[in-house]
């Protein structure tokens, strides 16, 4: 199996995950039951279109769904194309801690918003990464401990729009 996560802001990047795609028919072709799968902001942009131009792809998995990512494996298996492009008002990962790779060991970036409610002309992200919602703000104070515990010295907060981070004290910010 062979996933590519993407991103949908850039046209360049979608070029390299288009090119990349290309790159993967030899794959399709020695092991058909190999599947390969596209995720993230490029997949729920693109969605169907994937499908039937990048005939290759047997998982689509936008950037809400990656919990259902067994699932979509196990349709896979069956021979099924599998996708989940639905996105979510309330999924934000923060239970989720991330593996960190090829880390300097003194910054690190964390996450506290999704999304973006701004629908600005020239931008696709409200509508490849959904509505504007925040992490639980001791999610985000257990990820930077722990952080901190490990050796970081430089925590960098994350999100479209990490200044219209709000939190209601029930949840996320709901509309």
């Amino acid at each position: 199996m062979i996933l590519i996560n993407t991103c949908a802001i850039r046209d360049n990047a979608e070029q390299r995950v288009r090119k990349r795609l290309n790159e993967l028919g030899f794959v399709k072709k020695s092991k058909p039951d190999a599947l390969i799968g596209v995720m993230g902001c490029m997949a729920e942009r693109l969605k169907s279109k994937l499908l039937e131009e990048e005939r290759l792809v047997d998982i689509v998995v936008g950037p809400d769904a990656y919990r259902e990512l067994p699932n979509l494996v196990a349709t896979a298996d069956t021979g099924q194309k599998a996708v989940n492009v639905l996105l979510s008002r309330e999924e934000t990962y923060a239970d989720i801690s991330p593996v960190r790779l090829d880390s300097n060991g003194v910054s690190a970036f964390v996450s506290i918003t999704r999304g973006c409610d701004n629908m600005c002309t020239f931008c696709v992200v409200p509508f490849t990464r959904g509505r504007e919602r925040s992490r639980d703000p001791q999610s985000i104070l257990n990820e930077v401990n722990d952080l901190v515990a490990k050796g970081f010295r430089e925590v960098t907060l994350l999100g479209q729009n990490v200044d219209s981070y709000l939190w209601y004290g029930g949840g996320p910010k709901r509309f």
